[in-house]
């Protein structure tokens, strides 16, 4: 998922911009984000270590999330958890439609369960 995610940014900094001093894209480039999301999602889902918990029914009313936010995890069971209460306790209270992504890299202590 690191490589996907290296990969995604290295894509992101065009042949015209790329100099000694400038190896990674801007704090201000918005193409970042989904990029490295995608890039990881496909990733993850090639190497089939996405895994999706529930599934909400969306179809009624769906709704492009404002925030993705992608969390790469290896052995985090005990920490993710707590973690992940943080970030969504965060994200519900703000008035935008947000998502949350676990990327499991193969753990071996339980993190994808």
């Amino acid at each position: 998922m690191k490589l996907a995610a290296a990969r995604a940014l290295a894509a992101c900094v065009s042949r015209s911009e790329l100099c000694e001093e400038y190896i990674i894209p801007s704090v201000f480039n918005k193409g970042v984000a989904p990029a490295v999301a995608e890039g990881v999602a496909r990733a993850a889902h090639d190497t089939a270590t996405a895994r999706r918990r529930r599934r909400l029914d969306v179809s009624a009313h769906p709704v492009t999330p404002r925030w993705s936010v992608v969390i790469p995890a290896f052995n985090e069971a005990e920490r993710l958890p707590p973690f992940l209460e943080k970030v969504v306790a965060y994200f519900e209270g703000r008035d935008e439609p947000y998502e949350v992504i676990v990327v499991d890299d193969g753990s071996t202590d339980g993190t994808g369960r």
